[in-house]
């Protein structure tokens, strides 16, 4: 009988003590992840392209941006004070760019966004900026093969991005 009290009543200790812990421990997962944010980033590979150039006789210039072989373009805008490249950004991959003027020339800040699991070190990226209605006439440019770094932007346990700069 006796041995029986003893036992419960160790239950009943063993019992009590874990219900003060759970508190701790519901605070563990929560910080271990279950936090995210809900920034939108999206992996890609951004380059700066310095053109010798003042950045009103740039409007309308081509900006190409290509991953291996598959390659999106946008039109460089450059009115009002603003520098930024105006093309299809529904989903990517894409060009994201702005600029601003220098003493150099343009400096132009071009990024290609690209769907999250796409990046794989190695990857060989072009960029480059041509004259306003000539194609032809290739201002700035830039190539070469990346190796990206990986971020968790919104928390721990809440999604990675790959992103490298050339």
């Amino acid at each position: 009988m006796v041995r029986g009290l003893l036992s419960r009543a160790g239950m009943t200790k063993s019992i009590a003590s874990l219900l003060l812990l759970a508190p701790s421990v519901a605070l563990l997962v929560e910080s271990a992840g279950c936090a995210c944010t809900l920034v939108l980033v999206y992996s890609g590979t951004e380059t700066t392209l310095v053109i010798a150039q003042d950045a009103a006789s740039l409007d309308g210039a081509g900006v190409r941006a290509c991953l291996d072989d598959d390659c999106v373009t946008a039109d460089l805008v450059t009115q009002g004070g603003a520098i930024f490249c105006d093309g299809e950004r529904s989903s990517p991959p894409f060009i994201q760019c702005f600029g601003e003027e220098r003493a150099e020339g343009l400096s132009l800040q071009v990024s290609l966004l690209i769907p999250d699991g796409a990046a794989e070190d190695g990857d060989f990226y072009e960029f480059s900026v041509t004259a306003p209605g000539n194609p032809g006439e290739v201002l700035a440019e830039r190539e070469g093969a990346v190796e990206y770094e990986t971020s968790e932007p919104n928390g721990t346990f809440c999604g990675t991005v790959s992103n490298a700069k050339l």
